[in-house]
């Protein structure tokens, strides 16, 4: 459509097009137009303003939103030939024509334009349409020479990358389109536009000029919005993770870059347009619930405070792994006595493959391994003698490592114990209060444990055979051999579905007394689920699998400090689409009642959703994988909008772009520093920057070395140090990290406790030999105690 679709007159008639009787939609060539005309200086930032006002007056929204937003076209000179200031065409004849290309300085120029013209389509309300090949770089006048086969074997690496990135930007950001819009200018080379949906927006300008163009934000009479920029000689935009409106903040994200700060005090400085160069802003306005300016809105009840981070399993106890029994309520009242504020336990879903929670048969489910014994025999489902049975068949090596493969057999057999006796209490009417708690948990919990349970005694009948070699029915969830099965494994279901009941009070119970004692719960959610679990069985649509129900590709993480073959994680990837089109509900209650069970969570490999690695199902390791985009913002937007703040712990470690950490910024998330990946100042402390000082600050994770272990074997200076010397530095380098100005300060308890790589939890990318650790009961000792209070007084963070 070469006019204004809304006046259209062809053939002496006034065409209808808009009212949707004759198009669903117009290729927008009077936009394409007057961004040429701005960018080639053939017209003011004023003029192009204007059409963008115009066709935003004259479409109605529904075809505004629809419109086709071209730049190349297959009937005008290619894109690249335009901007790079070819000749005109008229001024040669049909062999220069064929012939002509640019100069290596003229495309250079056509690059960074195209670049510039790119940024406005990418994020303008409607339909981006690339004319193909523009995105490789060829180059030639109208039809024919601006045809020609793809040059598959000719990729042009810069307009590729900038061509992906803002790709990205738009699918993560064009739901802000919906909204108002409205083009803003200077009378000088600056154009963009604004576009405000409810508390955000989208902001994008751009400069046309050769040299450097600034911008500022203009408070308005109200005092709560900002009005476009004027001309005022020299302008500045002013950019942070919060500045105040009338007392209230306004976070600000740069989408494209790092944003730049002042003279080490943490505060923004004036952000320039860069010679023809383009800026894009998020912008979230206050909202009452908002947090304090620079502040994490997840870390705002602690604003300074340190903790330790160790898993249930490594509890000491009689029973082979650690449980939720007197050794877990021992723990938190040793966190109080060392003035810690925070414990961090990793998933507690049942442990998979490798005794991994990151590959378990349930994301929902709780791990009955656990459950302590001792409160069963409390509440009466236990005698004493089982408890010495359960002492007895656990006893070598009990406090060592956990054997899990041992254990799971006691650990089944006194589970039903447990309910067998439950039940005769109930058929004797002797658990009246019990069973009225019991009954409201199945109720309540129903959306996910009728089909767990249903999962779990499957399994067992079976003899644990994954899903997809289950029969076809069973592995289909056909009718009515489901109902048969039911009822043919009614006890067993009971007997899962009283696991996790059992499993879910125990927790609550001793999250409140952590709670009585101001500790908080820090929470681990991995992002995958395992390709044999019941998510994938009963939501098959969410994940990509194949007929059978196995991944076509596998998630895991590229080549890195981990592991030099990256790491094959043998998860499915998520169908993000699928996700989508059901408004993201299974991650809406799967983090609705993790915040249930948490007080904060950590969200496991938080890159994975701007783009997540896949890899194909046959591939012996991570190398051949590729990124694959995921749902970035929207989701998180999807769950901020049913579950209201989110206090969520990014794990933004790994490959980490500037797209991954600039959504992680749009919703205030803390992301996490490690100490041995992160470098030291003149001071030996942890230099972190301005933006990174809301990050929790680890000595390490569960995947790490110990801090001791890592300087024992390189250290942080490149060699090995002797034990002596490599304790002397571990003790000083955890009094910097207490000193550090980050909020939160957590650490393994093996770096508390200053053990080498014998305590270890995990070794990425290794399949035996992980998550059995288990702290000795002399390790939680009174001195041990005052010690840890003592380091934490010091750092102020008590």
């Amino acid at each position: 459509m070469w006019e204004d679709a809304s006046h259209k007159v062809s053939y002496g008639e006034l065409r209808r097009y808009l009212d949707g009787h004759e198009l669903d939609s117009a290729t927008n060539y009077p936009l394409r137009q007057a961004l040429l005309d701005y960018l080639m200086g053939r017209c003011t930032p004023e003029t192009a303003w204007r059409h963008m006002i115009q066709l935003y007056e004259n479409y109605p929204p529904d075809n505004f939103q629809a419109a086709l937003n071209l730049i190349g076209s297959h009937d005008r000179p290619r894109i690249l030939t335009l901007l790079g200031g070819a000749p005109p065409e008229e001024s040669l004849n049909e062999f220069e024509r064929e012939r002509f290309r640019l100069t290596p300085d003229m495309e250079a120029l056509a690059v960074k334009r195209l670049h510039v013209l790119l940024l406005l389509q990418m994020l303008l309300p409607g339909n981006a349409c690339i004319y193909y090949g523009d995105e490789t770089g060829m180059q030639g006048y109208s039809d024919p020479y601006n045809r020609g086969p793809f040059p598959w074997d000719k990729p042009h690496e810069e307009l590729r990358v900038i061509y992906h990135r803002l790709i990205g930007l738009r699918q993560q950001y064009r739901d802000l389109g919906g909204g108002t819009f409205t083009p803003v200018y200077d009378d000088g080379d600056v154009l963009g536009f604004r576009l405000r949906r409810e508390n955000e927006e989208l902001l994008v300008c751009v400069n046309r000029s050769p040299e450097e163009r600034y911008v500022e934000w203009r408070e308005s009479a109200a005092g709560s919005d900002f009005e476009p920029w004027h001309p005022a000689g020299e302008y500045r935009f002013n950019i942070s993770g919060g500045i105040y409106l009338d007392e209230r903040p306004l976070r600000i994200v740069d989408l494209l870059d790092e944003p730049e700060y002042g003279d080490g005090d943490g505060l923004p400085t004036a952000i320039r347009l860069q010679p023809l160069g383009g800026k894009a802003f998020y912008i979230r306005y206050p909202e009452e619930k908002s947090g304090g300016a620079g502040e994490s809105a997840a870390l705002k009840p602690y604003r300074r405070c340190a903790g330790v981070l160790m898993h249930l399993t490594s509890l000491p106890s009689p029973w082979g792994i650690g449980t939720m029994g007197a050794e877990a309520y021992g723990f938190v009242d040793f966190l109080a006595a060392a003035g810690q504020r925070l414990w961090q336990v990793l998933p507690l879903n049942p442990a998979g493959g490798g005794n991994s929670p990151y590959q378990s048969g349930s994301l929902l489910a709780g791990n009955i391994r656990l459950i302590s014994p001792e409160l069963l025999a409390q509440d009466g489902w236990l005698t004493e003698n089982d408890l010495d049975e359960w002492r007895e068949r656990m006893a070598d090596g009990a406090e060592q490592r956990v054997d899990y493969a041992k254990l799971a057999p006691v650990s089944d057999d006194m589970l039903k114990r447990a309910f067998e006796r439950y039940r005769r209490a109930v058929a004797s009417g002797a658990a009246a209060e019990f069973q009225a708690e019991f009954d409201a948990y199945c109720e309540g919990q129903n959306w996910w444990l009728d089909d767990y349970a249903l999962y779990a005694a499957l399994k067992g009948y079976l003899g644990q055979e994954s899903w997809q070699q289950w029969p076809e029915p069973l592995a289909l969830r056909r009718e009515p051999e489901l109902s048969a099965y039911r009822q043919r494994l009614r006890e067993q279901i009971d007997c899962h579905r009283f696991g996790q009941f059992v499993f879910n009070r125990q927790w609550l119970r001793l999250k409140a007394y952590a709670a009585a004692r101001n500790i908080a719960m820090v929470g681990d959610m991995p992002i995958y689920a395992a390709t044999d679990s019941c998510d994938t069985w009963v939501y098959p649509h969410l994940f990509r699998l194949d007929e059978e129900g196995y991944p076509s590709e596998l998630a895991g993480v590229p080549p890195d400090y981990f592991c030099a073959a990256g790491q094959l994680w043998e998860n499915p990837i998520y169908d993000w689409r699928a996700m989508e089109a059901e408004s993201y509900g299974w991650w809406v209650r799967r983090v609705r009642q993790g915040l249930k069970n948490f007080d904060y969570l950590r969200l496991d490999h938080f890159r994975g959703l701007e783009a997540g690695w896949a890899v194909p199902r046959d591939c012996p390791d991570a190398k051949a994988g590729q990124w694959r985009r995921g749902p970035g913002r929207k989701l998180l937007r999807a769950l901020e909008l049913e579950l209201g703040e989110l206090p969520l712990i990014a794990e933004n470690l790994g490959f980490i772009t500037r797209d991954v950490e600039s959504i992680r910024e749009c919703f205030a998330l803390p992301g996490m520093k490690i100490l041995q990946f992160t470098p030291l100042d003149a001071e030996n402390r942890p230099a972190l920057t301005p933006g990174e000082r809301s990050s929790v600050l680890y000595s390490g994770t569960h995947d790490n070395e110990t801090l001791l272990g890592w300087l024992l074997g390189c250290g942080d200076e490149g060699g090995a140090m002797a034990e002596e010397a490599a304790l002397d530095k571990a003790d000083d380098l955890l009094e910097k990290l207490y000193a550090s100005p980050s909020p939160w300060v957590i650490l393994p308890l093996q770096d508390v406790l200053l053990l080498d790589n014998a305590a270890r939890m995990n070794i990425p990318g290794t399949a035996s030999g992980n998550w059995e650790w288990r702290a000795l009961p002399p390790y939680l000792s009174s001195e041990v105690a005052a010690r840890l209070y003592a380091r934490t007084a010091r750092g102020q963070r008590i």
